[in-house]
């Protein structure tokens, strides 16, 4: 813009109606100035080709800027122009930031979902379940009129006590648990020790049945056993016993080891190992969660990562352009 200092810088711009100095403000998008330069002499038609082409590069500055018109008169030049489009529209760049950012928000949940549960930050709390355990006296063989006992059980190393005959022991770790009686209350036989495992998210519960002095306990006992949320393969001591729910008739005291078969698109339940009391009827549960994510997500995050990648790439060559 020299040329238009040569001619004469008389007064300063306007937009609105009110003044501002361009080398002291910073015109906003959409502002529309009307500069006046005069000079005290005729202007030359080779000074007035300088002063429109020295205009022209207003573009450079401002990419978004239009040029309203250039008015040349012998002693004055009159340019009005806009840094912006009056109601102009977003330019393409913003929508390569709008779609970064969505790109960017959609990966980062993935990653941290991601890293969560591998334990990367935020570990996640071990997977556990519920012990429940009841105690109950028997005069009979078959156990027909129960009486709850309030006795002691050990379990992983700590005591518990049950109170109006039964407890529920919460958080337990994943995995096989000893539970050992305490003495008998008297009058009755010790009651079995018992190995039970507990599950994820599941509840186990046994009884612990004290039969009378002189009573010869039943050797009965029953695995009912089921998955979840899908049905899969029972298998008992690697025995393949049908698809689930399934109801097993066991002898008590043995150990018993329950496994499930595979089903596609899930992990398959670690084994379970059970030792059952007499007339003792265990629920076991294998939960069958599925693998990591739908490849639709896997490949969205992915491709989003390079679409995201790309319009960063167009950011930064135009702003070292500019």
């Amino acid at each position: 813009m020299a040329v238009l200092v040569e001619l004469g810088y008389k007064w300063p711009c306007q937009t609105e109606g009110m003044a501002i100095k361009l080398d002291e403000v910073e015109p906003h998008a959409g502002d529309v100035l009307e500069c006046y330069f005069e000079s005290d002499k005729d202007i030359t038609p080779q000074q007035a080709i300088q002063a429109v082409t020295a205009t022209a590069l207003i573009k450079e500055e401002y990419s978004g800027s239009v040029i309203h018109y250039i008015n040349i008169e012998p002693r004055r030049i009159t340019l009005q122009y806009s840094v912006a489009p009056p109601g102009g529209h977003a330019s393409p760049l913003a929508w390569y930031w709008i779609a970064l950012i969505f790109v960017g928000v959609f990966t980062g949940i993935y990653i941290l979902v991601r890293a969560t549960e591998r334990g990367w930050i935020f570990a996640p709390k071990p997977p556990s379940g519920d012990l429940s355990v009841s105690a109950v006296g028997c005069s009979d063989e078959l156990c027909t009129s129960p009486e709850a006992l309030d006795v002691t059980f050990s379990v992983a190393g700590k005591t518990y006590r049950t109170k109006g005959g039964t407890v529920l022991i919460e958080d337990l770790q994943v995995g096989p648990y000893d539970i050992i009686p305490g003495p008998p209350p008297e009058g009755y036989q010790p009651a079995d020790p018992v190995t039970i495992t507990i599950a994820k998210d599941q509840t186990i519960a046994i009884r612990l049945k004290y039969y009378a002095v002189g009573v010869i306990p039943p050797d009965v006992a029953w695995l009912v056993v089921d998955t979840s949320p899908v049905k899969g393969t029972v298998l008992v001591n690697g025995e393949e016993i049908g698809e689930a729910p399934q109801e097993v008739r066991v002898y008590p005291l043995a150990t018993y080891i329950v496994s499930f078969g595979d089903v596609s698109g899930y992990d398959t339940p670690p084994s379970q190992t059970h030792s059952l009391q007499r007339e003792e009827r265990r629920a076991v549960n294998g939960p069958y969660e599925r693998v990591g994510w739908p490849e639709w997500v896997k490949w969205a995050a992915i491709g989003g990562g390079v679409l995201g990648g790309g319009l960063l790439i167009v950011k930064i060559v135009e702003l070292i352009r500019r």
